[in-house]
């Protein structure tokens, strides 16, 4: 399948539909029944948040999705397996908010609700065994509906991230504490991704978040759906419309490097990429991610150090719900009615900041990333 990027700047189905059903219709050329066939949509259902956060997948591009197959006689469950509370009425509750709950009594589809752990080998670089969730391995067909956004850890989250839900909380915190570094971590989500292999990524970049995310930020239009096979040149062209570079984005750089990109960037796709491309979209505020194919390694390592930015609790916003708590895979969090915070535990993976439903966690700023910041000012208004 050639990859499909083309414009939409809006959620009405009408519209979402007829991308869906072109997108489909081109990966299963002249199948008109899945009857007896279990198709597994991915969603990325980050935590208890409306479409209009932008945070997670929106439900149209869901619904859209979900009708095309059952009206073909496919067996449709929709899911997530997101960080938080971990029980069943979290579950439905993110579900109900984020208009998934809604997609699935409208379609016929099941929401899924099945956090059995299963093991699963692979190949991969650093990891050789995954402990994923049934609901990912449980299936025919795997459709993985993203959101672009950007992402204080890993800068950008996409089809290839995303995949991450695929597995329990508490695999996904010993993964943290095992690849503290960005691109060690980056190169595990490759082996995921590897291990899971979907029948198709698609990335929901109608509206996406930029700044703080992924769960801090804020909306911005960017208007544009893309698909493919491959979820590494889904997130390589997603990247380049908001004005990443790939090698900005360590999943990208990784999977580049073991040859996984695949697509080759025409002159037809540049001009459309350049088309569709946002001007200004705002970077997430963790910048020493960014500096290290541009730095030598001795340097990097150095100013990295020092360039960590390390979580900020609002204790106003703060409703103690104790989710950061939960979350966090070093245990560098307690309550004692407010989060206490040890920094000398922090990985600076930013769970808490991305699980926090108040946004009441922030990113502090070193004395480097001050100065850096202050020269940058100064040299704008000098040049």
């Amino acid at each position: 399948m050639q990859l499909y990027l083309e414009k939409c700047n809006t959620y009405e189905y009408a519209a979402v539909e007829k991308h869906i059903s072109t997108i489909l219709s081109v990966r299963f050329p002249g199948i008109s029944d899945f009857s007896g066939k279990r198709v597994f949509i991915k969603v990325n259902g980050l935590t208890k948040a409306t479409a209009e956060q932008a945070m997670t997948t929106h439900p149209t591009l869901v619904a859209a999705a979900a009708k095309w197959f059952i009206l073909r006689g496919a067996e449709v469950r929709i899911g997530d397996n997101p960080a938080g509370v971990h029980d069943e009425a979290w579950l439905r509750a993110v579900y109900r908010a984020a208009g998934y709950e809604e997609a699935a009594q409208k379609t016929g589809a099941e929401l899924t609700f099945d956090r059995e752990v299963i093991e699963r080998s692979c190949d991969g670089e650093c990891c050789k065994t995954f402990r994923m969730c049934n609901m990912a391995l449980d299936r025919d067909i795997f459709i993985n509906i993203a959101k672009l956004k950007t992402h204080e850890y890993t800068r950008y989250t996409g089809c290839v991230k995303n995949l991450y839900g695929t597995l329990p909380a508490e695999q996904r915190s010993a993964l943290h504490a095992q690849f503290k570094e960005v691109n060690d971590f980056s190169n595990m989500l490759v082996d995921l991704y590897q291990c899971i292999a979907p029948t198709l990524s698609i990335l929901d970049a109608v509206v996406g978040m930029e700044g703080s995310g992924p769960s801090a930020g804020e909306p911005r239009e960017i208007g544009a759906i893309i698909a493919s096979e491959n979820a590494h040149d889904v997130d390589y062209v997603g990247a380049k419309l908001i004005g990443m570079r790939p090698e900005e984005v360590k999943t990208l750089e990784n999977a580049i490097r073991r040859g996984l990109v695949t697509m080759q960037e025409d002159a037809a796709l540049a001009e459309k990429i350049a088309q569709l491309s946002v001007k200004n979209f705002k970077m997430p505020a963790n910048s020493a991610n960014s500096l290290s194919n541009r730095l030598p390694k001795p340097v990097y390592r150095f100013l990295s150090r020092h360039m960590k930015k390390y979580p900020q609790f609002d204790k106003k916003k703060c409703v103690s719900c104790g989710i950061c708590v939960k979350n966090c895979p070093q245990g560098a969090l307690r309550l004692d009615g407010k989060p206490v915070f040890d920094q000398s535990k922090c990985i600076c993976c930013y769970c808490c900041q991305e699980m926090c439903p108040k946004k009441a966690i922030d990113l502090k700023d070193t004395f480097v990333t001050r100065a850096l910041t202050t020269a940058k000012r100064i040299y704008r208004k000098i040049r």
